[in-house]
């Protein structure tokens, strides 16, 4: 294994000491808006300690690290504590900067997730299969399903937060529809463990008070209730569904998704937020426009930053429909499908890729076969998923189908160990209650 490369080096040398005597940088995982992501190796671990860990740097080490991203590093930190769920990274111990250095960073270090991203997997061969999609958005939804049980809502749900150890770019079955889904509970649990989800990146997460539990709003009322169970059921493109397609939302849930509601940062990600998130924004920002633009389309990992919004659980639920329709389409939510499909196919870009083919000659046969990215229609989909993709992505939260509600849907229960019935009792974190 070859050393770590130069950019890594100097990144550990503003770990606070402490690190740096238990801990050896590997490589660079990854980089965001709060610093770097890097993989250890400890030095001495214990019988009961991970020889391998992700090390979390907040701050790049030039000026000190601002007060504001201390305190995200606390609340995230704080927050990982009190969780523990196979679906969910690890947390093992936080580090202040070194008060004598100015240069040092704050660092946390967490379990390590080894595997690609869904955003990785997507982009290397573009629609991914039924039965790799719900597998890995079944754990998913358990997961943001045990966040919300304990009033937490995460606010990033996007592909790039989502890890899939055992996934390979080298496995047909994460792109070929070529192997039908099985009810069976021991296949489930097989591809459970072939392709395991962590769910990462909790800098934007809020663990929720009671008193962040307010009254529904005005309009919260049963004629609009009854209203919205009868209205006409349309598909992803504005088409009437069959008469056999149910509500979104069923009225006598009284789910904790729809008692949360609170004033907090307007995070996350522009093409993946919920659309109370961008409507409530009080600070000046872009202005909130279809996710579909002919001029323009933002770029995937554009955050959302420096705003206020009024919103709940439920925000985590639209981001997880669009995150779905990513995963099982192809195409990102800033995208139309059909014009995704078109553009692909169009003579244009079939005469550039003969032209490019034959330029590279010989030396293309030398190099390992590409992927090729392919586009799925929502059409093509199983009725299941798109209706799960419809009902999480309801503009109106009146009518939008909680996480813990996806989590009772057969496509994604069947999939999922027998936990029991369900509760809606809410198990406050500590660190909400007593912070």
């Amino acid at each position: 294994m070859t050393g770590p490369s130069l950019a890594c080096q100097r990144a550990a040398e503003k770990w606070p000491s402490k690190v740096t005597e238990k801990y050896d940088p590997v490589r660079i995982l990854g980089t965001g808006g709060f610093g770097s992501v890097i993989l250890a190796r400890n030095k001495n671990p214990g019988s009961n300690e991970e020889k391998l860990i992700a090390i979390k740097v907040i701050g790049d080490g030039t000026n000190g690290l601002t007060r504001s991203d201390l305190g995200y590093a606390h609340r995230e930190s704080d927050i990982l504590k009190e969780l523990h769920h196979p679906n969910i990274m690890k947390f093992i111990d936080f580090w202040e900067p070194d008060s004598n250095r100015r240069t040092s960073v704050a660092v946390m270090a967490l379990g390590y997730a080894p595997g690609p991203t869904v955003e990785s997997l997507i982009k290397r061969g573009g629609s991914l299969s039924s039965l790799f999609s719900r597998t890995v958005v079944a754990q998913v939804i358990d997961a943001i399903s045990f966040l919300h049980s304990h009033a937490v809502v995460h606010r990033d749900i996007k592909p790039d937060n989502i890890v899939v150890t055992g996934a390979s770019s080298e496995q047909d079955d994460i792109w070929d529809n070529t192997t039908e889904d099985s009810s069976s509970l021991s296949i489930w649990e097989d591809l459970r463990t072939k392709w395991h989800v962590t769910l990462i990146d909790f800098g934007f997460a809020r663990a929720l008070t009671p008193e962040d539990v307010v009254k529904p709003s005005s309009h919260f009322t049963k004629e609009n209730l009854n209203a919205s169970y009868h209205k006409t059921a349309l598909d992803v493109h504005g088409n009437k569904l069959s008469s056999k397609r149910k509500s979104a939302v069923d009225f006598t849930d009284k789910s904790i998704s729809r008692k949360f509601e609170r004033k907090m940062s307007a995070l996350g990600n522009r093409n993946f937020v919920a659309p109370e998130v961008l409507q409530g924004i009080k600070a000046n920002h872009l202005p909130a426009t279809s996710r579909i633009t002919k001029d323009k389309e933002h770029h995937i990992t554009e955050t959302i930053g420096e705003a206020i919004s009024q919103y709940g659980l439920l925000v985590d639920a639209f981001s997880l429909g669009y995150t779905l329709r990513y995963m099982m389409t192809g195409v990102p939510p800033n995208r139309s499908v059909e014009m995704a499909i078109a553009e692909q196919n169009s003579v244009v870009n079939r005469s550039k890729g003969w032209v490019k083919k034959r330029l590279a000659g010989k030396a293309s046969k030398q190099q390992p076969k590409k992927r090729k990215v392919r586009y799925r229609r929502t059409t093509e989909l199983p009725d299941e998923a798109q209706y799960l993709i419809e009902d999480l992505t309801e503009v109106e939260e009146t009518s939008r189908l909680s996480v813990r509600g996806a989590r009772r849907r057969p496509w994604i229960k069947d999939v999922l160990p027998d936990t029991g019935s369900a509760t809606n009792q809410v198990k406050y974190l500590n660190c909400a209650l007593h912070g």
